[in-house]
């Protein structure tokens, strides 16, 4: 999964996938490009009854977009692999 969605956001990333019969989730941590700061985390997370997004930022990097951002290209991400409904918290 190190396609768009990592160089959009982050230039490096570090996943974990937790996968069972019932649902996928997957963790990625957020880096600031220039200084290689892990500055937050995103996530996906599909079950039977849909697909969720969740994130949480260093209380530093508030209202700066990079949640946004990061969300973006997260449901973009897995939009183009058919993902078309989505919930999302924080």
């Amino acid at each position: 999964m190190t396609d768009r969605l990592t160089q959009d956001i982050t230039g490096h990333t570090a996943t974990t996938t937790v996968r069972s019969k019932l649902y996928v989730k997957v963790f990625y941590i957020v880096y600031l490009r220039d200084d290689n700061i892990a500055i937050g985390m995103i996530c996906f997370h599909n079950t039977d009854n849909g697909s969720d997004i969740g994130y949480t930022f260093l209380s530093k990097y508030h209202r700066k977009g990079y949640a946004k951002e990061s969300c973006r290209a997260l449901i973009e991400h897995f939009a183009r692999k058919g993902c078309n409904h989505f919930s999302a918290g924080t």
